[in-house]
């Protein structure tokens, strides 16, 4: 049985591994394209935050149960803030508002959520603030309903 030395292998008798790997020119700027792309990508997912100076989020939601008029209260100076709720989806919206106490469904999948601003009012006879989302699931008009 012939013996075989040790740095003796086929492929290096033919030469195919005598050249060392070197990186592709455009490795790097591959490497460096790709992360910038990740981070913008990531930074553009991200929600915006809003806020508002005409009313606190914990007040308006508290006082759908504690009925302390806050909401009636806030309504006008929130009137002027309603540009902010422009483009939202529905659950930033409800980040700010809360829950609504009553969701309509309309033609061509928009829907309605009405938020009432006193506690004496049912919602079909009181003043209320009404949102309303398109088919998208963003927000497209606030109105006042008296």
């Amino acid at each position: 049985m012939p013996t075989l030395h040790k740095s003796f292998s086929p492929a290096s008798s033919i030469g195919l591994f005598d050249q060392r790997l070197q990186p592709h020119p455009f490795s790097n700027f591959v490497k460096r394209f790709s992360v910038l792309v990740i981070s913008l990508v990531v930074i553009s997912c991200q929600s915006k935050t809003v806020s508002f100076d005409s009313f606190t989020t914990e007040a308006w939601i508290s006082d759908s149960t504690t009925c302390r008029d806050y909401r009636n209260s806030v309504i006008q100076a929130m009137e002027g803030e309603f540009d902010k709720f422009i483009g939202m989806n529905e659950t930033e919206l409800m980040i700010y508002l809360g829950h609504p106490e009553k969701t309509l469904l309309y033609t061509r999948g928009q829907k309605f959520f009405s938020y009432k601003l006193s506690c004496e009012d049912s919602l079909t006879r009181s003043r209320s603030l009404r949102v309303r989302f398109s088919a998208l699931d963003y927000v497209n008009e606030v109105l006042i309903l008296d």
